[in-house]
């Protein structure tokens, strides 16, 4: 069984290569990795190298170098690809190892700071544990060069989607309201006609010509009607309902 401690390549023996092996394959055929590129690589070297007992080439430079094809001088500083994708292995390995059905398997880890591998037999918890998936003080730094690394290099990290404004919701719900509000005083307005108004509508929104027409019967038997737009026509209408 592999034990919670650096040892020399020679230390490791036959069996405890090939059980750190297979579960290295485990893991990289997880989704977690396996849609990935920089990922299996990053990790297939560093195992390899730990294995080998060649941990003084776990550097970031030499990461950078072996495993995504840098020059030899290039700036660490502006280019974190190597601690990004530490970090990122760091998360997705916790989230590996949260799934129960992996409880039982070999336990491959990556401390925080550190490009070496540790291996620990299953079910064994790791101090550091906790805190793997978040980015060490020297990975913080990077600041905006991290997402800019993953965003135009590498591509295996999804962008967030932009902020949305918060004022948004609070002026489309002022406006839902209001014309709420307009429509119930409408509705209000209408509910209130009195029988007087209903009776007299017609008339008073008629753009037409108004004819009124009253009778005395008490004194005429017949009445005179004069055309509203032409007084000189006239029509007489008898009176038949005079009573006897």
């Amino acid at each position: 069984m592999l034990v919670d401690d650096y040892r020399d390549g020679n230390a490791f023996s036959e069996e405890e290569k090939l059980a750190a092996n297979e579960q290295l394959e485990r893991l990289l055929a997880n989704p977690y990795f396996s849609h990935s590129r920089r990922f299996p690589s990053f990790l297939r070297f560093i195992v390899s190298q730990t294995l080998s007992g060649r941990t003084d080439l776990l550097k970031e430079r030499t990461l950078g170098i072996e495993v995504f094809g840098k020059s030899a001088n290039y700036d660490t500083a502006n280019d974190p690809i190597v601690r990004v994708t530490a970090a990122e292995i760091r998360k997705r390995i916790a989230q590996y190892y949260q799934d129960p059905a992996h409880e039982h398997e070999l336990r491959l880890s990556l401390p925080p700071g550190s490009y070496v591998p540790k291996f620990d037999p299953p079910h064994s918890v790791r101090a550091e544990e906790p805190h793997s998936a978040l980015l060490t003080h020297g990975e913080i730094e990077s600041g905006s060069a991290i997402t800019t690394a993953l965003a135009t290099e590498h591509h295996d990290v999804i962008a967030a989607p932009p902020a949305k404004h918060g004022w948004t919701t609070p002026v489309l719900l002022f406006v839902v309201l209001l014309l709420m509000a307009a429509g119930g005083w409408a509705w209000w307005q209408n509910s209130q006609r009195s029988a007087l108004t209903e009776f007299w509508a017609p008339v008073l929104s008629s753009s037409d010509p108004v004819l009124f027409c009253i009778a005395d019967q008490t004194q005429y038997t017949a009445i005179a009607l004069r055309d509203a737009q032409d007084p000189s026509k006239q029509q007489v209408l008898h009176d038949n309902l005079t009573r006897s």
